[in-house]
């Protein structure tokens, strides 16, 4: 049999095929592509892609492995299976330190990729770190953020990692539901851009989806404890767009677009009316590349369309090439809120005057009685 007839028969040439394939990297071709990552993409974005990357690799490896997550609810069963299961990755031997199931460390020896990364500055262990926060994520079926707290790259005999349950702040949640009839009803699966150089007519809309039955999050570059107090909204879960930490504020770093990519697709799969009001795209490129952003509002308007949920995008043209706004508005659809405000003006006053009309039967009537007395 020749190469080729064999590459034919392979079961990996089979698009049907759902079985996991594997290849191998050696210590050095990972740091290779993580300097390359460095020279395109900057440290930072390079470190936050290699987290991800190795987040995603970790989800895969326990659900690959066929692992009963239902087993999986103590510190105790932890220690005693996770050991063996890491083992088979590759990347280092794992052990489970003292503490519970809402926070503990894992001390890692020989890892790889302290190994290949000792000749890069404070790069840190961060696919290890992803990888570990995928895998106990998914055994446990709830998220934990991992923080590497030792490394051997720093001259530590072992990589330590604290991990602790994240409270997501993103679940679906509703807001009071108002006693005044919904103003503005955006149709199922589609993304909407209104065109304004601030956020406050986006606001309006999501806020009276929000108080009539729709389950809502916001990303924004306005402060969440203002945004909040100036709308009335006291549930509804508010990401900060920032690089500041500012005590409890929940925030996303504006580099880390796959992550706001990942919150919004989680958010859309645990909702069943779900709408995302998606401020500060214009913040969101003077941080990346526009294209990057782009990218992202293409996933985002498909996770839309498949779950049927709502995307609102406040956009200014103002802030935008001319070239660079009509790529992003082709991915929305316009939704022109002055022409709904006049309708629902119009709509009243029709109402106001169906009303007056009621009367004027009656008055007709009292006036003939009025003329056959006379």
């Amino acid at each position: 049999m020749n190469n080729e007839s064999h590459l034919e028969d392979s079961h990996y040439m089979d698009e049907l095929d759902d079985s996991t394939a594997y290849f191998l990297m050696a210590d050095k071709s990972l740091r290779g592509l993580k300097e390359e990552l460095d020279i395109i993409m900057g440290e930072d974005q390079a470190g936050e892609l290699f987290y991800r990357m190795g987040f995603r690799a970790g989800e895969e490896a326990v659900k690959d492995n066929v692992v009963d997550t239902d087993d999986f609810d103590s510190i105790e069963k932890l220690k005693r299976e996770l050991p063996e299961h890491w083992i088979h990755i590759g990347l280092s031997s794992i052990e489970v330190l003292d503490g519970d199931v809402t926070n503990f460390n894992v001390a890692l020896s020989d890892s790889l990729e302290a190994k290949a990364m000792r000749s890069l500055p404070d790069s840190g262990c961060n696919f290890t770190r992803g990888f570990l926060e995928g895998v106990v994520s998914t055994l446990f079926s709830s998220k934990y953020a991992a923080e590497e707290i030792k490394c051997v790259q720093t001259g530590e005999s072992q990589c330590i990692f604290n991990l602790k349950l994240d409270e997501d702040p993103l679940l679906p949640i509703h807001e009071d539901i108002s006693s005044s009839n919904q103003k503005f009803k955006l149709k199922q699966g589609v993304s909407y851009m209104i065109d304004s150089a601030t956020i406050d007519d986006a606001l309006e809309v999501f806020t009276d989806q929000v108080t009539h039955g729709f389950e809502g999050i916001i990303i924004t570059r306005m402060y969440p404890t203002t945004l909040k107090n100036e709308y009335g909204l006291k549930k509804t879960p508010v990401l900060w767009l920032s690089k500041e930490h500012q005590g409890d504020v929940p925030i996303l770093q504006p580099g880390q677009l796959g992550l706001l990519h990942h919150k919004i697709d989680q958010f859309f799969k645990k909702s069943s009316k779900g709408v995302v009001l998606l401020d500060g795209l214009e913040y969101l490129v003077t941080q990346n590349s526009f294209y990057s952003v782009l990218k992202v509002v293409q996933l985002i308007r498909d996770k839309v369309s498949r779950y049927q949920r709502n995307l609102i995008v406040p956009l200014s043209p103002q802030a935008f090439d001319q070239k660079d706004f009509s790529l992003i508005a082709r991915e929305l659809v316009p939704y022109n809120i002055k022409k709904r405000k006049q309708s629902i003006e119009a709509e009243k006053e029709t109402k106001m005057d169906t009303s007056d009309d009621k009367s004027t039967p009656a008055k007709n009537r009292f006036s003939k009685l009025i003329r056959k007395s006379i």
